[in-house]
């Protein structure tokens, strides 16, 4: 969503394209070829100009992208260690990217955004971070260790780390939402035997470890939603032992479904269960009031 919520952009895992369309009706308003690649993830800057796309391979890629003009601006390739960027954050003149499979972070100094400046922040063997995001104030990240079934949080100010914290098998989306951060670990198959997937919650006040929660089979997208406190949770549901849909779509495969957890009560919402079509991903919501 762009920071005045006028547009939401979507990249395309297996396409060659970046489009933006109206968030009031849907409406298609441009297109931007970008490419072949595997384009997983992008941030937009705080000013709402730039998009920063990230493409997941050995020989990886970051697309620069105007959002005014709707043009490829750069294309940062062949930059050593720019191998397998995955999530993506922005602070100030700052894109910091995960890479999966990786051990450290990609630190890069956009101010002049085609004369990019590439940095390392070393985590350690087999980390794999899948993905970051910074607190809404902007004082911390946190980074989901998928290697390391860990969420390390590190201090904005100079990315010293401020705490390691163990959560389901696998985290990869890390999202913060009021006194929590919300992480799915979409494979975990341990927290909750015979089932496939968690949820767990982590005290960002203390750092610590709170709880797991099962919300549904596969759960991946995390979206916060503070003003009716609560969390959205996208339920993949691709396993095999998950719940059979009540309806099919048009796309092959099983329906996913969305569920809520109470972000007073650290409880599922009872009932609730949102049938969507097929591997809902991710989500966002317009209309955030802070």
């Amino acid at each position: 969503i762009s920071p005045d919520e006028k547009y939401f952009y979507v990249c395309y895992y297996d396409g060659t394209v970046f489009q933006k369309f109206k968030t009031s009706d849907g409406t298609l308003v441009g297109t931007t070829t970008i490419g072949a690649g595997q384009w997983s993830a992008f941030e937009i800057t705080p000013d709402g100009k730039y998009a920063f796309v990230t493409s997941w391979s050995s020989n990886g890629k970051i697309a620069v992208i105007s959002l005014e003009n709707m043009t490829l601006e750069i294309t940062y390739q062949g930059m050593v260690p720019l191998s397998f960027p995955h999530g993506i954050g922005i602070k100030g003149n700052y894109l910091y990217v995960t890479t999966q499979p990786g051990n450290f972070l990609l630190k890069i100094d956009v101010s002049d955004i085609y004369n990019p400046n590439i940095n390392q922040i070393l985590l350690q063997a087999s980390a794999n971070a899948h993905e970051i995001h910074f607190s809404p104030d902007g004082n911390e990240y946190a980074v989901s260790c998928n290697g390391l079934n860990e969420i390390w949080f590190f201090n904005s100010s100079n990315d010293a780390l401020i705490a390691k914290v163990s959560t389901g098998i696998g985290p990869e989306e890390p999202h913060y939402a009021g006194n929590y951060l919300i992480v799915s670990c979409p494979s975990d198959a341990i927290a909750f035997p015979g089932k496939t997937g968690c949820v767990s919650v982590i005290d960002v006040r203390t750092h610590t470890f709170v709880k797991n929660i099962f919300t549904g089979y596969y759960p991946h997208g995390i979206i916060p939603d503070e003003d009716g406190n609560k969390v959205w949770i996208l339920n993949r549901n691709i396993s095999a032992s998950g719940p059979a849909p009540h309806h099919s779509s048009v796309c092959n495969g099983r329906n996913g479904y969305m569920t809520a957890i109470d972000l007073t009560t650290l409880q599922l919402l009872p009932n609730l269960k949102s049938e969507l079509s097929v591997d809902p991903y991710f989500g966002a919501i317009i209309g955030h009031h802070h």
